[in-house]
């Protein structure tokens, strides 16, 4: 997720400056109202879709240290990652899985920037905004539904689903319709510049997301193109859709 990249901040913007002399940055955002409004959800269970090493999990763990995250990742290096976090006490359950809208084996094409990872091909826009992300390798992996991998898990509610696939958000939702039905909110990444080829972008996941039930309730936080002003990718909250009165 956008927030991955925080972590790089500063070898992104050296890279930028010296290559196109520009940067690109985050949007600031007021994190302590970010989190008074997931704190108000009373979180008992995180489904983390796109773990990679864990940096939601360990966020979230820090905000609902009770709840029980089931994180969901297919490169091996980062399930161990995720697998020394559960050996640290936190309540993570480790799915070694890429998930999508039907049960398979896939080409997965890994970022030399691990959280830039996909199972979609990165796109030149990808490369220009962020070059060191632009190396790679490719893997094959096992692709689930996320229905068939939780309908033997209790999962306690209130549920947060958090979507980071980058690109590939329509076809995890594809595959998810039950257990998104259950979930009060979801936290998912958008793209609103070509990042990856055939990607889900913000209009396809939005109404993806509004057909389950869902509504859009603004962005977590984006990351801007700072030659253009314009949202490059960011983080998108929706909750569950209340009757009208």
């Amino acid at each position: 997720m956008s927030g991955a990249f925080s972590v790089a901040v500063s070898t992104v913007n050296l890279c930028l400056r010296n290559t196109f002399g520009v940067e690109v940055k985050r949007a600031r955002g007021d994190r302590h109202n970010r989190e008074l409004w997931l704190r108000s959800l009373g979180i008992q269970s995180v489904i983390d879709v796109g773990a990679n090493t864990g940096q939601f999990a360990t966020f979230i763990a820090s905000l609902f240290p009770d709840a029980t995250i089931y994180s969901f990742e297919p490169l091996p290096d980062c399930i161990a990652q995720l697998d020394l976090l559960r050996a640290q006490g936190y309540k993570i359950r480790v799915f070694p899985y890429a998930c999508g809208a039907a049960d398979s084996t896939a080409i997965f094409h890994r970022s030399m920037f691990s959280p830039s990872s996909s199972m979609l091909p990165m796109a030149r826009r990808h490369k220009e905004l962020f070059p060191f992300t632009a190396g790679g390798t490719t893997t094959q992996v096992e692709v689930r539904r996320l229905d068939e991998l939780m309908q033997e898990e209790t999962l306690t509610c209130p549920l947060l689903v958090k979507l980071d696939v980058q690109g590939y958000e329509d076809r995890v939702i594809q595959g998810a319709g039950k257990t998104l039905s259950r979930a009060t909110a979801v936290l998912t990444e958008v793209n609103f510049e070509p990042l990856y080829t055939h990607q889900a972008d913000f209009d396809l996941t939005y109404r993806a997301l509004v057909a389950c039930g869902f509504e859009f309730r603004g962005m977590w936080d984006h990351t801007l193109d700072e030659t253009t002003g314009l949202p490059v990718f960011g983080d998108a909250l929706f909750t569950r859709r209340q009757p009208s009165l």
